[in-house]
């Protein structure tokens, strides 16, 4: 699997490099010996008069652009393709977009990050309908694009190659990027996939840059993008950055390397805390420290536990999502290891790479979808095998292939994760980007034309390797999961209340009382969004203020939010109003058993 040649032809450049620096006699320069260098053993480094000629291509620079553009393209038609229709499985991402809170919001489901930056965009621009958010989603993508670029970058100057040609490099993954079928579907939709494979990249290309040479500047961006992958990803990217950490710690490297690292893992972690340790502006003093729950009901799914029966779910929210954290954890220790390695390959071979996300795309007919399935597992199945060619090329910072096994263990623990804590297809749109960049790295330092055949047989051999292990699997007949089921709203209630959310919102009532009820779903827990339905409420409230069914709503939206003693006084209030209301009284009545339940399940 060592494929420096294919990707490099170090050999060849170094008999270019030689023939241009010549000797003090004339004639060849010698090249630098291992020790010479500061190589580990079997690697030469680059030295400054050594390095490989560059090349300026324009054809490369105009093939990115034009490349660019037939990606933005096809992503504009694929938004439009899919109109305002919302499957069930993405329909939390519309909601988020349109009406998410602040960051001490209380659905901990999702990082609060996504939705803010949906909801911030969406109302600057004035696009508030399920079309205008895809194409908000397609900007967000290219954005991604760039810091997948800059990772390609950062790469190549690492792998000890040197720069022969940027420009052949970020076409070849632009190209990649506008004809990747799951990239182009996950660009389309205002959820955590499109976002965190931008970040992902921006972490990665930050740990190369504070590994090729330290630095008060390159510190603070490291700082800062472990704190934004923390803040924006949560457990998704949080468990990667604490294994290839943990992997770099593994031969207790110098305290110059080591104490620079742990101090921005300590900063990142204490901007996260702070985040996840919910407060608001209602008066409500911090809670404890709590991160998005999201995998553990993809987890859930995976080992199998039972769905908690309504009646025991908590009515405190935060202790509601580490109840889910508890089930996962009981399941998990019924379930044997040859069982659980069945599922986690089910649930990667039949649940992510079976193209589910391509079944919401009105296509013409399904063999156009296993076209295109295949088409998206030939192209990961490359990209992947470049990428692991280009990381055994990642120079290490000492002698030591440490910190380039931090990387490594780091991208495949984000595989791992983003699959084992899926809760809608294509989970995988993170790693495909930052793999994507990758593999880009390795393009900078090869020569126009040499063994471009090789490399091309490579990647489909690597293509071809992925599709044949995911049509393996399918001859069990297992069909694929559900994504549409529980925890999601049923009958379609999501995709319901994102067209109540979309455009203008609900105007009457009616829609008032809908879109509040919806978003106060206690067994919907991904289209919860307590804040959101109060302000539902309190302008039902304005426009029916002598309806009882409005009022009682009211109530119940200011206890969602855990505003008990403001619920008291409006409901209070409602009853002196009119003394012989009988919903007045039950609401009243309601209220004190709820206040007496959610006290005992804080002393238990």
């Amino acid at each position: 699997m060592y494929l420096a040649p294919v990707m490099n032809d170090q050999s060849s450049a170094t008999d270019a490099t030689s023939a241009m620096h010549p000797g003090p006699a004339g004639e060849p320069a010698e090249a630098p010996s291992e020790a010479e260098s500061g190589a580990p053993p079997g690697r030469r480094r680059w030295r400054r008069g050594d390095a490989p000629q560059r090349v300026f291509d324009p054809g490369a620079w105009l093939g990115v652009l034009v490349f660019g553009a037939v990606g933005i393209g096809l992503r504009v038609g694929w938004a439009l393709r899919l109109g305002e229709d919302v499957r069930a499985w993405e329909a939390d991402g519309f909601v988020r977009a349109l009406a998410a809170q602040g960051l001490g919001a209380w659905n901990r489901v999702f990082p609060a990050l996504t939705g803010m930056l949906f909801r911030e965009a969406g109302a600057a621009g004035g696009w508030t309908t399920v079309v205008e958010l895809r194409l908000v989603s397609v900007a967000v993508s290219v954005a991604a694009l760039v810091a997948c670029l800059d990772l390609a970058v950062v790469v190549s100057r690492d792998t000890g190659l040197g720069l022969r040609s940027v420009g052949r490099s970020l076409r070849w993954v632009v190209l990649v990027w506008a004809l990747h079928p799951t990239l182009i579907d996950a660009a389309t939709r205002p959820t955590e996939e499109l976002l965190l494979g931008g970040v992902g990249c921006i972490v990665l290309a930050s740990i190369v840059r504070w590994g090729a040479g330290g630095g008060a500047l390159r510190w603070v961006l490291l700082a800062a993008s472990f704190g934004l992958a923390l803040v924006a990803g949560g457990l998704l990217l949080a468990l990667p950055l604490a294994v290839g950490v943990l992997v770099f710690l593994i031969p207790v490297p110098r305290m110059g390397s080591a104490l620079p690292l742990l101090a921005a893992v300590a900063v990142a972690a204490g901007a996260w805390w702070y985040v996840g340790a919910r407060g608001d502006g209602n008066g409500l003093p911090p809670g404890p420290f709590r991160p998005p729950s999201a995998p553990a009901y993809g987890a859930a799914d995976l080992v199998g536990a039972p769905p908690p029966h309504p009646t025991r779910i908590p009515l405190d929210p935060d202790r509601r999502e580490d109840s889910m954290f508890g089930l996962v954890a009981e399941a998990w220790g019924q379930r044997t290891v040859p069982w659980m390695v069945g599922r986690m390959l089910d649930r990667v071979m039949l649940d992510q790479l079976a193209g589910a996300q391509f079944e919401a795309v009105p296509l013409p007919s399904p063999l156009s979808r296993t076209v295109l399935t295949l088409l998206d597992l030939f192209v990961r199945g490359g990209v992947i095998l470049f990428a692991v060619a280009v990381s055994a090329l990642l120079r290490p910072k000492t002698e030591s292939a440490w910190p380039r096994g931090g990387v490594v263990a780091g991208l495949i623990v984000m595989a791992l994760v983003s699959v084992a804590g899926a809760v809608r297809p294509g989970a995988l749109a993170p790693f495909d980007l930052v793999v994507l960049g990758v593999a880009g790295g390795g393009m900078a330092g090869t020569g126009a034309g040499r063994r471009a055949g090789v490399r091309r047989f490579a990647f489909a051999v690597g293509g071809l390797l992925l599709c044949s292990l995911t049509l393996a699997p399918r001859l069990t007949g297992r069909p694929p999961r559900v994504w549409d089921g529980p925890p999601r709203q049923p009958n379609a209630q999501g995709a319901d209340l994102v067209r109540l959310l979309a455009g203008d919102g609900p105007q009457d009532v009616v829609g008032q009382v809908q879109a509040a009820n919806r978003l106060m779903e206690i067994e919907s827990p991904f289209t919860r969004i307590p804040e959101a339905a109060l302000e539902h409420a309190l302008v039902a409230t304005e426009l029916a203020p002598t309806e009882d069914a409005v009022s009682e709503l009211l109530v119940r939206a200011y206890v969602e939010n855990q505003r008990l003693d403001e619920g008291k006084d409006f409901a209070e209030t409602w009853l002196a109003s009119d003394g012989t209301s009988r919903p007045a009284r039950v609401t009243l009545d309601w209220l004190g058993a709820y206040a007496r339940r959610l006290r005992s399940e804080s002393n238990p």
